[in-house]
């Protein structure tokens, strides 16, 4: 395993601060995998119960990370207090973080595209994404889309695929991309063979219908 200089469409974003490794081409399969993350959980529980977002198309970079992940507290810190349940009040996110992203966090988005990028960079070569919902959160928020679990994990699913498409048009071009959605395993093996990141959709549905 060395150190090379990535192609143009796998070029970093994100600033490591030194030399990253990449596997040699032909070598064996290398990384590390991440089995539970809900990168599309915000487009779930009726688009409200759960805050922040992996990327915002319209301001990619560190550009989005005010609109991607902006205070919660016009949600969480009224229709849905659910924050001091978890032990912090409503609040952001960006600019300070000092309430969330953090490891104790339930309700907010973890992940950055940038950070992702960042994990990737340093060996994350596949990611299980999982599909989740709640019917009863999902209700309380007042929707405006339906928040049926067959709905919610249809969202999820085209927005996974529409954040990897997103990638692909920066990059310049489909399949051209960092990240892959893997349909199966010798797809997963071919992603993770070719120095990019495969993710695995799943789905978790938490079904409650209590009223």
């Amino acid at each position: 395993m060395t150190t090379s200089t990535p192609s143009a469409s796998l070029t970093p974003r994100v600033p490591l601060g030194g030399d990253y490794w990449q596997v040699e081409p032909g070598s064996e399969l290398w990384g590390f995998a991440d089995l539970h993350a809900h990168l599309m959980a915000h487009t779930s529980f009726g688009g409200n119960a759960f805050w922040g977002k992996v990327y915002d198309a319209e301001h990619p970079g560190e550009d989005g990370l005010p609109h991607a992940l902006a205070s919660g507290e016009p949600i969480h810190g009224g229709l849905i207090d659910v924050n001091p349940e978890f032990g912090h009040p409503a609040g952001g996110g960006w600019p300070d973080f000092i309430i969330w992203p953090r490891f104790t966090t339930l309700v907010h988005q973890q992940a950055y595209i940038d950070w992702i990028y960042r994990a990737y960079q340093g060996g994350l070569r596949l990611i299980t994404c999982l599909a989740v919902n709640n019917e009863l959160l999902g209700t309380r928020t007042d929707p405006d889309v339906p928040t049926d679990d067959r709905h919610a994990i249809e969202r999820q699913v085209a927005a996974m695929k529409e954040m990897v498409a997103h990638l692909d048009r920066q990059a310049g071009g489909a399949g051209r991309g960092w990240m892959q959605i893997a349909y199966s395993p010798e797809e997963a093996r071919r992603i993770v063979g070719g120095a990019r990141l495969a993710i695995v959709r799943a789905c978790a549905a938490r079904r409650s219908t209590a009223r």
